[in-house]
């Protein structure tokens, strides 16, 4: 009987077992009769495999099934027709049945095939791997003898190996070695029991403590209140109709005793939101009741900060805030109706603090997401203690989109339903309210519990990636149902929906710390140590509460308490010590110091660590359910640890883990200290950049932040060199401005369309406007024309999109046009063209009036000094040749250079021109209304002497201005501050437009609301400006003689490889297959291969058939050229290819790269990859050979003639 018991246990034995199982699979009452889901197990080469009872089942289904018909197959359509019928019903039974009895012999094979697949997620050593291969063989497995052939599979990784060698290779990955730290970190978690009652109690009297020591009480209240009425005092005499209010933690209570008054201003709507602030400001300034008064307008809401001098707290004043104002009001109900709320959020936020997590110009959260997660989890708790407020309404999670909170009234806040947008016969508009709290109040939970609750919710259960913190439901909020990224946390704003609050948070690497942080608390917090102490006294818990509190205020002096979880040893001199046992808060050194200290003794932080809480009393007993967890910082970074008894303490039962750390057996005397140490296992926060985000550096420290860049001092500059600066700037203009047959063309041109329109639309009028007309256009620039009708002066009444339709229409007849392509979703519609002739391409816009005014503006400030085109042209050149002049590819217009260099002339001392718009003849000055904007300027120019004091006094050469606008902009002008605009004289600022976001302020001088640097990106302004820094270099550092590799001293200047330091212009914004912007790469017009229609049909065809005649003409106009940026042809068609490969320079080294030989301010170059350089022509000093060469042979060739 020994021998038969034995042999039950047998791996020979158990087999047999399996394969009488799997033969009884025909009785209802079989063991897997339950199973009813297998998966296809699949092969090392990715076919299903399959065993041959399985095949036999599945023929012995099939034959047996009507009509032969195989398993799996659906009923003929004949059959769900006729399913009524008694002989149909029972033959349905019976397939259902022959289906029941497949899936259980496909069950039982799947269990099998299961039974010998191996997961090794898990798994870090060898000896793991071969431990579990013997469970599952039920003895010891032999990796060399063993003929039993096993699956290992690892969840985790999504590998599957059909052998025991490529697993060992595969836990030996570090991808796999980090991510089964991991599991196994989180099945440690997981394991951690419930709280016991003294634990709960001890935490609960600790944070007590914390909050009585750092969070704000009455008095605190009471003196912000009075620092509002001084404000008060100060600014309503100024701003008699404003109303003045606090907000934030000084109203919640979820503050800090140093943490800042914020105040904010209600103004009526004849304010303005910069004027009010300017305003504050400066009186506050002048107050003696506040010192180091700024503002800080930069910022997404814009304050005044400065500080009160008799209580040295910072306070910040804002205006027109009011989504802040109705979260303050939310928050603040709250905490009054909800005693448990505060400590938690005082404590939360506290612990965010001392992991440096708050801050949001570091990449952390804002102060008040912590309120919003304790309030989100007290609604979604077992227990909750907090309502939901669309659940109390009777609302489903679908109609949350129209459900939104609207305001807090005595205890309860108002909430709107509007179905609008729905299709339902009953109420658009429902108006309501739902108290904040429940009517009948639950049993109090201890503090402490709640506490290590919170901490597990959102370190083990809240799927923070995926969903949505949200306090008006406490459903699942996926991040799908409000089309947000599924990136780090999401955190939404009651008041304020539509905005994620946590977006300051965009850094993975800061994510990811916040989340080290919240397990490691609450493994710190909720797995109590094991005891090596006797209970405390009774004596020493009686004097419990004094000794505590005076304890808490015996350390208010330390900047940063730091607090350490111990044990209280049972000798009587540590019980007379430590009375009190629950909340003990030590002095820690300075955080400053603690901070470079982290920094040098990065390494020894774990040794000095045990060291220090042996010698002051404390048991780590309770630390080894973690003993890998050292490895799992990343700035201890070593893998020293032992894998092996991770992993065997990962297959230890939970029972045995926790059974000495029970209730029952634990002291009632705990310590709990708040300290960064064990908050974040001594791993040092990471640092975020806001400006480029990256991480190890800070804002003020970017190294990409152009205003940081710290100009080289020039040498002194000599006539001889002016002169050469003189020449350099009169051959830009010589080589690159139309002569006067091209003008004469262009305006023939103009005549021909206008008399061949008239024919097709009675009434048009065609007129030339922009480069053509205000003095600054190239050769070949764009044609720019303007259409309006006769007798009609706005377009009021017409209808664009049908006009522009049936322009485009009415051009495809003229024999001297191709490529037309009407563009009507444009903020000005337009039709473009290619004149086939000329090789001109141009647009014909629709009352496109106010450009016209723009241009006789120009066309005026070029006719006042020849100085004023020189220079245009100068800067033209300068950003064609770094690829900084083209806005539909993220940089900016030539209109907007073109703007920069009237408003330094304006700017220069004295000046070269005046302001036009503020010169007027009388005592009024006139208004003209175009487009509701004003486009008066002063346009006598026969007398403009007379009317301004400055006509013809500055004397300076091109070239000295030339240079000096290079210094004006590098040096001078502050992008940040000031917006350049030509149409006043006195300096604009960024924050009076509202324009603070953007990195470059460009003004229209009539459209005042068009910033023509709103598209730039953060690393194209940068790159502009890098080009500004190096050109003032270029410019202003005299040379001798130039380098031999130069030709002329053109190519000396204008030299890409140095203006741009090697470096292309950044295409973040660009479409990868176009180069423009305005759409995404999937939205490519240019794509080969377009979208199906439902249909199934092409709705653009790469190769054009099936299309009409426009749609070919479109689909030829999106083709351009990537060496010379002309529609009219691609690549292997441009003459400047050809003149690439057939240049005996090409494969010859750059000229800059032996630069080091002359004394040039380009010897400092590095070696970077080059840019493309300019191929120029044979006449010495000429830019424009290039361009006249392909422009000539422009107008005689064309692909589509």
């Amino acid at each position: 009987m020994a021998d038969k018991g034995s042999r039950k246990f047998s791996p020979r034995y158990r087999r047999q077992k399996e394969a009488d199982e799997a033969e009884s699979w025909r009785s209802p009452l079989g063991r897997d009769s339950e199973r009813s889901y297998s998966p296809k197990t699949k092969r090392a080469h990715g076919r299903p495999s399959e065993s041959e009872g399985s095949r036999r089942a599945k023929a012995s289904l099939a034959y047996s099934s009507p009509e032969g018909r195989a398993f799996g197959q659906s009923p003929s359509h004949r059959d769900r027709l006729q399913r009524g019928s008694p002989a149909d019903r029972r033959n349905w039974r019976e397939r259902q049945r022959d289906g029941q009895k497949h899936d259980k012999l496909g069950s039982v094979q799947s269990w099998r095939e299961k039974s010998r697949i191996v997961r090794i997620e898990s798994c870090l050593t060898k000896k793991d791997v071969l431990l579990l291969c013997s469970e599952a063989e039920g003895s010891d497995w032999d990796l060399k003898e063993s003929s039993v052939s096993l699956k290992f599979r690892c969840d985790r990784c999504k590998v599957y190996c059909d052998d025991v060698s490529p697993a060992l290779g595969h836990i030996r990955e570090r991808t796999h070695r980090k991510k089964a730290k991991e599991l196994q970190k989180l099945t440690l978690l997981l394991s951690i029991p419930p709280p016991g009652r003294a634990q709960c109690l001890s935490l609960s009297s600790a944070l007590e403590g914390v909050v009585a020591e750092v969070g704000l009480n009455a008095q605190d209240l009471k003196q912000r209140q009075s620092i509002l009425a001084l404000v008060e005092e100060v600014l309503r005499p100024v701003l008699p109709d404003c109303q003045f209010r606090l907000y934030g933690s000084s109203c919640t209570q979820f503050g800090f005793k140093d943490s800042d008054v914020n105040i904010d201003v209600k103004f009526p709507s004849h304010f303005q939101h910069p004027d009010v602030l300017l305003v504050a400001q400066e009186h506050l300034s002048k107050s003696a009741l506040f010192v180091s008064v700024e503002g800080d307008f930069h910022r997404r809401m814009p304050v005044v900060v400065c500080k009160e001098k008799s209580s040295g707290l910072i306070c910040k004043v804002s205006a027109g805030n009011e989504s802040a104002c109705l979260t303050t009001a939310y928050l603040s109900e709250l905490a009054n109706l909800e005693p448990q709320l505060v400590p938690l959020v005082v404590c939360f936020r506290y612990w965010a603090k001392i992991c440096c997590v708050d801050q949001m110009d570091e990449g952390g959260l804002p102060s008040y997401c912590f309120a919003l997660m304790v309030i989100s989890f007290l609604q979604r708790c077992k227990e909750p203690v907090l309502p939901s407020y669309l659940e109390s309404v009777g609302l489903p999670l679908s109609k949350l989109k129209s459900f939104s909170l609207t305001g807090v009234e005595n205890g309860h806040v108002l909430w709107l339903y509007d179905q609008t947008s729905s299709d339902s016969s009953q109420d658009k508009v429902k108006k309501g309210k739902c108290p904040l709290v429940f009517k009948v109040r639950s049993p109090s939970v201890l503090l402490g519990k709640l506490w290590i609750e919170l901490l597990r919710y959102y370190s083990l259960e809240f799927q923070i990636p995926e969903k949505v913190i949200s306090v008006r439901t406490n459903s699942d909020l996926w991040r799908d149902l409000k089309d947000w990224p599924k990136k780090r946390i999401a955190i939404e704003d009651p008041f304020a929906v539509q905005r994620n609050v946590a977006r300051m948070l965009n850094s993975q690497m800061m994510f990811e710390y916040l989340v080290h942080c919240l397990k490691t608390t609450y493994k710190y917090f909720a797995s109590p140590s094991k005891s090596t102490a006797a209970k405390v006294s009774s004596s020493s818990q009686s004097g419990r509460s004094v000794r505590a509190a005076n304890h808490v205020n015996s350390v208010k002096r330390s900047p940063k308490v730091d607090l350490k979880r111990s044990r209280v040893r049972s000798s009587p001199q540590s019980a007379e010590e430590l009375e009190d046992s629950d909340c003990v808060i030590e002095l820690e050194p300075d955080e400053e110091e603690e901070a470079e200290s982290d920094l040098e003794t990065e390494g020894e932080d774990e040794e000095d660590e045990d060291i220090e809480l042996d010698r002051s009393g404390c048991d780590h007993s309770g630390d080894e359910i973690f003993p890998f967890e050292r490895e799992m910082s990343d700035d201890g970074g070593s893998d020293a640890g032992d894998p092996e008894e991770a992993a065997s303490l990962l297959n230890k039962p939970k029972a045995e883990l926790t059974k000495s750390e029970s209730p029952q057996t634990a002291p009632e005397g705990f310590q709990f200290v708040f300290s960064k140490r064990f908050f974040s296992n001594g791993k040092p926060p990471v640092l975020i950049c806001s400006l480029c985000k990256s991480d190890g550096h800070l804002k003020q420290d970017c190294p990409e932040d152009f205003k940081r860049v710290e100009l080289e001092p020039l040498p002194l500059m000599t006539l001889d060199f002016l002169q050469i600066l003189n020449e350099v700037c009169e051959q830009c203009y010589c080589d690159f401005a139309p002569d006067d047959v091209e003008v004469k063309v262009r305006e023939h041109i103009l005549q021909d369309f206008e008399t061949f329109l008239r024919c097709q639309v009675p009434g048009a009028k065609l007129v030339l406007f922009g480069s053509s007309k205000n003095g600054f256009g190239f050769k070949q620039s764009d044609l720019d024309i303007c259409m309006t009708l006769e007798g009609q002066d706005t377009a009021e009444g017409l209808d664009s999109m049908a006009v522009i339709e049936s322009l485009a229409k009415a051009l495809r007849k003229h024999h001297s046009l191709r490529n037309i392509l009407p563009i009507t979703t444009a903020k000005v519609p337009i039709v473009k063209f290619y004149h086939t002739k000329t090789g001109l391409e141009g647009d014909i816009s629709l009352y496109n009036t106010l450009a016209l005014h723009n241009t006789q503006l120009l066309a005026s400030y070029a006719a006042i000094d020849a100085r004023v085109k020189i220079l245009c042209y100068v800067m033209k050149v300068f950003a064609k040749v770094c690829d900084i002049g083209d806005a539909s590819r993220g940089s900016l217009s030539s209109y907007a250079y073109t703007l920069m260099v009237l408003y330094f002339l304006q700017q220069r001392s004295p000046p070269v021109i005046p302001v036009l718009q503020e010169m007027y003849v009388g005592e009024k000055k006139p208004v003209v209304l175009v487009d509701g904007w004003d486009v008066h300027f002063f346009s006598d120019l026969k007398n403009l002497h007379k009317y301004w004091p400055g006509y013809k006094k500055n004397k300076e050469s091109v070239g000295q201005l030339w240079f000096g606008l290079l210094q004006f902009y590098t040096e001078t002008f502050d992008f940040k501050e000031t917006v350049v605009c030509i149409r006043r004289k006195e300096p604009l600022t960024t924050f009076k437009k509202q324009w603070t976001s953007k990195h470059l302020a460009i003004e229209d001088p009539f459209d005042l609301s068009h910033n023509l640097g709103a598209g730039l990106s953060r690393r194209m302004a940068s790159f502009i400006m890098k080009a500004f820094i190096n050109a003032r270099r270029v410019f202003g550092s005299p040379v001798r003689d130039f380098p031999p590799e130069y030709p002329n001293k053109m190519e000396y200047f204008f030299d890409p490889e140095v203006l741009t330091e090697g470096k292309l212009a950044p295409n973040d914004r660009c479409c990868r297959i176009c180069g423009k912007i305005g759409h995404f790469m999937k939205d490519c017009p240019m794509r080969k291969r377009q979208r199906r229609d439902t249909d199934g049909r092409d709705v653009n065809r790469a190769d054009g058939r099936g299309m009409t005649d426009a749609g070919r003409w479109r689909q030829r106009e999106e083709k351009c050229c990537y060496l010379c940026g002309s529609s009219t042809h691609i690549k292997k068609d441009c003459l400047l290819a050809k003149s690439l490969e057939s240049s005996p320079n090409t494969h010859q080294r750059s000229p800059a790269s032996d630069r080091d030989r002359v004394d040039s301010p380009q010897q400092d170059r590095r070696k970077k990859p080059k840019a493309k350089r300019m191929i120029l022509g044979p006449e010495a000093g000429s830019l424009a050979s290039r361009h006249a060469s392909l422009n000539a042979s422009m107008e005689k060739w064309s692909p589509y003639k």
